[in-house]
């Protein structure tokens, strides 16, 4: 298990097609709870929505500027982003909000949030978040009257129940109610007066489902313009950044959670002048793996990397062929099951056409965009494993000699043996077979010939795999048969 959460995501799921004791291992919670606690962080993009083709979701890895795409997927026309939390992506409708639909991209599987109308009141915001308490995730969101901007009200859906609960009230003026921040089981806003200025910060705890302030960046702040400001996570800290002018961006980052005194100036960038319509908005995404460069982005000049040695900016490009004007977020992968949140017996498909059959997330996998073959299909087992083979076989081979010795039956080594000449090579040895007895891992069997019986039935050896239960001894099916080039005539076999 600790073996497979170090792999990449794509050789993750295609081990799955491998083995049935490859996919149970994986599709164990542990696992994935295994895989979340080391998963890097991605980068998921898609050209902006106002383009006249609807493109799809793409998958990149953040440490390596190259244009191989993990994985794509397509959404409806009109589905956007909401945030995402643990792997789990929670789309919505910007207009109308309803419904969401919260999917897991890794894994394939979605649920359907749907609403309930509430009268007199119109849906103004929504946010996504996870209790870490309860181990539930929950959608939240923003009603507030049709008259006007009275209050504004917070119910709160948990995933796999219809209900929407009342949670209190929220501040009046939330900077992009649509746009909170999650960290540490909490969402976090920035609050302003109605004229846009910088008043405070607050927060809703998902455990205890309430509105409450949040210490934010020194009192220089109060009075700044909101929209030159974006809330984001740096450091495995909360950070706000604020663009001075249209060169310089100014980046704060709290480093003990909740204490107002840990927000400290970490970057100062200096942007340099780019032909630009109106002056774009910066907003910094991640510090990269070696710890010297951040990456930044803007939505209509694209992605640059401030060294922070140095201090220069780069573009930084992910595939040559996609536009410049595109959406980017920082993702974090992982296998996180939505079927297990669902109420028992209810599978993802009944549930999500139950609320929505029009609702339809189409999963595209690919493990190199530059394979003139394209991705495999998903239904096709043979193809993913011999994918999975490939990526594997990049391994050591004494991790790959301890994952073949490891198997449970011999049926799955049988299998492994024709997945490709090095696998075959390393069962074939020797020690493989001393190591794999003495570890005890195989049940006891009996192995017998079945001598030919006319053409079509050539003779062959069969293997059957015993159990404590003896009262199905002789009841059992074979559990593989092997053909056999020996033959050993009948008179012989009788006189044995």
């Amino acid at each position: 298990m600790e073996i497979l959460s170090k792999l990449p995501i794509t050789t993750i799921r295609n081990c799955r097609c491998v083995c049935s004791y490859f996919r149970n291992l994986i599709s164990d919670p542990e696992f994935a709870q295994l895989h979340l606690s080391t998963s890097q962080p991605h980068l998921l993009c898609r050209r902006e929505i106002h383009l006249p083709t609807s493109q799809p979701h793409l998958l990149y890895r953040s440490d390596a500027c190259t244009d191989d795409t993990l994985f794509k997927f397509n959404l409806p026309e009109g589905l956007e982003v909401l945030s995402s939390c643990n792997g789990l992506i929670c789309f919505y409708f910007p207009r109308t909000y309803n419904p969401y639909v919260v999917s897991n991209p890794v894994v394939g599987e979605r649920v359907i949030v749907s609403q309930t109308e509430k009268a007199f009141f119109d849906q103004c915001g929504s946010g996504f978040g996870f209790c870490p308490g309860t181990n539930q995730y929950k959608v939240l969101r923003f009603l507030t009257p049709s008259t006007g901007l009275i209050k504004l009200e917070a119910e709160i859906n948990t995933l796999g129940t219809d209900l929407w609960r009342r949670v209190g009230d929220a501040p009046r003026y939330l900077h992009w109610y649509s746009g909170g921040c999650f960290l540490n089981g909490a969402l976090h806003w920035i609050v302003h007066d109605t004229e846009n200025h910088f008043e405070s910060m607050c927060c809703f705890d998902f455990g205890k489902e309430r509105f409450q302030p949040f210490p934010g960046p020194p009192s220089n702040f109060c009075g700044l313009w909101v929209y030159s400001m974006n809330m984001g996570v740096l450091k495995d800290g909360l950070s706000v950044s604020y663009q001075t002018s249209i060169h310089t961006l100014d980046i704060w980052v709290m480093k003990d959670y909740a204490v107002q005194e840990s927000w400290t100036r970490d970057f100062f960038v200096q942007i340099p002048r780019v032909e630009t319509f109106g002056g774009p908005i910066y907003r910094p995404l991640m510090v990269l793996n070696n710890g010297g460069n951040l990456l930044i982005c803007s939505l209509s000049s694209g992605l640059f990397v401030w060294n922070m040695r140095d201090r220069s900016l780069r573009k930084f490009s992910l595939n040559g062929k996609y536009p410049s004007v595109f959406r980017v977020m920082m993702y974090i992968p992982s296998f996180i099951s939505i079927k297990r949140m669902l109420p028992q017996g209810e599978t993802m498909r009944e549930k999500a056409r139950s609320k929505n059959s029009q609702i339809t997330l189409c999963f595209s996998w690919q493990v190199n965009k530059k394979s003139p073959s394209g991705p495999p299909p998903p239904w096709n087992r043979s193809a993913i494993a011999a994918a999975a083979a490939t990526t594997i076989s990049e391994l050591p081979d004494d991790v790959i000699f301890d994952i073949l010795v490891r198997m449970p039956d011999i049926k799955s080594i049988v299998r492994c043996n024709r997945v490709c000449k090095k696998w075959r090579k390393l069962i074939l040895q020797s020690c493989f077979a001393k190591s794999h007895c003495s570890r005890g891992s195989l049940p006891l069997s009996l192995t017998f010939y079945i001598p030919s019986n006319g053409p079509t039935n050539p003779p062959h050896f069969g293997i059957l795999e015993l159990d404590n239960d003896l009262a199905r001894l002789g009841c059992q099916n074979t559990t593989m048969t092997i053909k056999s080039e020996i033959y050993i005539p009948v008179r012989a076999m009788k006189d044995k």
